[in-house]
């Protein structure tokens, strides 16, 4: 039995296309070698990199023709949402990687459904922005639809807070900032997120920040004013219960960019505490807090002041009351963000031979002292120097002295010598 899976694996694997016949040959011959063990083989892959467990499992369930989507090549499944699962995948022509988000079907049933999942992808796709994910495709294959989107190699903030705990205040603060960036983009062509939430806000290793999924937050409200009754049921409200904007909970046709930015001030909460603004209850009873009840404080002892007054304006229960762009967040958080050090050095310009200065003398290095407010930068030269302490002038005009009088008196001794020899 296992011997003949094994074998059907094989040539599952054969068929695929996706080996060499060098490494075809290899795997056979570790198959035969190790045939106690029918798994050698898929381990084998796996080891030295040419199938993921992912694509392995796949194989040797019967199930290859399920990693292929169209021209796409499923490589591992990296997320689940209400929305669907995203994978990575491979763009079989191009050979770039993309993150791949399948569609539920049920989020596809309704009539009006496709058109708008084809017409929020085309306004997703005009965006260019470094904060917000790219959009690259949206296609299906049979009845399973699909949107192709920019692979960002990193974690999202939901799962980066849940590991780290709360994150250093301007860390936190830097990557709200970037999201609102990120939004204002968005706004400048007229889309609304609707579902700014840590779990949608990915972070690259180089700490870039990049908002997912614009234009798929819209599917979840395709059957219009239904979903205010549908409100109560988990996972079905258009926003997510612990992020949602008051107005957007009432009814989601009143969401605007003002709603976007309610969220991500939930979400600076998040990275600040490592806690949603209103734990426990049942989505409609979190829902009813963030409408009714004022929105708490992180308790931190190291929150500077002015960051508790922009969190609360970011999340004023009327949206007039907010900040009215993302532009206007950008701005606020921007006296939170840690400067980069800038370079002190500068290269020097180059200069004709015949006008090069001459090399300087070698000198011992420069040690900063601790509290020396005279010490200054090569590149701070054209200062003008300030003045020397008392102390220092009469130490200084002392030893002058000393000079002087050495002078006059070696002066007079030279004189009587040459005299005495006349």
């Amino acid at each position: 039995m296992a011997a003949d899976r094994l074998a059907d694996f094989l040539d599952s694997v054969r068929l695929s296309g996706l080996l060499t016949p060098p490494q075809l040959e290899a795997v056979r011959e570790v198959a035969t070698t190790q045939s106690a063990d029918p798994e050698a083989a898929p381990k084998h892959l796996v080891k030295q990199g040419l199938l993921t467990p992912f694509q392995v499992k796949h194989f040797w369930r019967g199930r290859a023709a399920d990693l292929y989507l169209n021209q796409y090549l499923l490589m591992e499944k990296i997320g689940e949402g209400g929305m669907g699962e995203v994978f990575r995948a491979k763009h079989t022509r191009m050979d770039r990687d993309v993150a791949l988000k399948v569609i539920r079907r049920e989020r596809m049933a309704h009539p009006d459904a496709v058109k708008r999942f084809r017409r929020e992808i085309r306004a997703a796709a005009a965006l260019g922005h470094e904060n917000v994910v790219m959009a690259y495709d949206a296609d299906q294959a049979g009845d399973v639809h699909f949107f192709a989107m920019e692979y960002v190699d990193g974690t999202n903030l939901s799962k980066l807070v849940i590991q780290k705990g709360p994150l250093p205040v301007g860390e936190a603060c830097d990557y709200a900032r970037q999201t609102a960036a990120g939004l204002q983009h968005a706004h400048e062509k007229g889309l609304t997120h609707r579902d700014i939430k840590p779990a949608n806000l990915l972070v690259s290793r180089a700490g870039v920040v990049k908002i997912s999924d614009f234009g798929l937050a819209r599917l979840d409200d395709v059957a219009g004013a239904e979903s205010v009754s549908r409100i109560t049921k988990d996972g079905l409200v258009v926003g997510t219960p612990d992020y949602v904007a008051p107005e957007q909970a009432r009814n989601s046709a009143d969401a605007d960019i003002r709603s976007d930015l309610y969220s991500l001030g939930c979400t600076l909460y998040f990275m600040l505490t490592a806690d949603v603004p209103f734990p426990g209850g049942n989505p409609t009873e979190k829902m009813v807090r963030h409408a009714r009840e004022p929105f708490p404080v992180p308790k931190r002892a190291d929150l500077p002041p002015g960051l508790e007054k922009v969190l609360l304006k970011m999340t004023a229960k009327k949206p007039d009351q907010r900040y009215q762009t993302p532009g206007d967040v950008v701005a606020a958080l921007e006296a939170f963000v840690p400067k980069k050090a800038a370079p002190t050095f500068k290269a020097p310009v180059p200069v004709p031979d015949d006008e090069a200065p001459a090399p300087p003398r070698t000198a011992a290095p420069v040690v900063e002292p601790d509290t020396d407010s005279r010490f200054r930068l090569p590149s701070d030269a054209a200062l003008p120097r300030p003045p020397r302490p008392a102390k220092s002038q009469k130490v200084m005009a002392a030893a002058v002295a000393l000079i002087v009088v050495g002078v006059v008196v070696l002066g007079s001794l030279l004189a009587l010598g040459l005299t005495a020899k006349r």
